[in-house]
């Protein structure tokens, strides 16, 4: 992943949201985009500032849709269609 996108190994960080327990960030480089959200909470949360539309998740291969729910616990590192 961080081969094939440059935005992970030398981006520039952009805030998209904060809550209590969520964090979503975008990185760019090059023409190159990536999306990063967090949650740290025991239950689910919604991703803050995620723009609305379809990602592809860069650590499973799926194809989520936003606004996105993060499960507890978890995160996301997400490219657009």
């Amino acid at each position: 992943m961080r081969a094939k996108h440059p935005a992970t190994r030398t981006g520039t960080r952009t805030t998209l949201g904060v809550t209590g327990d969520a964090f979503a960030y975008k990185m760019t480089a090059s023409g190159d985009t990536v999306f990063v959200a967090i949650n740290r909470g025991d239950s689910a949360q919604n991703a803050p500032g995620l723009p609305a539309g379809d990602y592809k998740d860069l650590l499973t291969g799926a194809t989520v849709t936003a606004p996105l729910s993060l499960p507890a616990r978890s995160g996301f590192v997400l490219s657009a269609n």
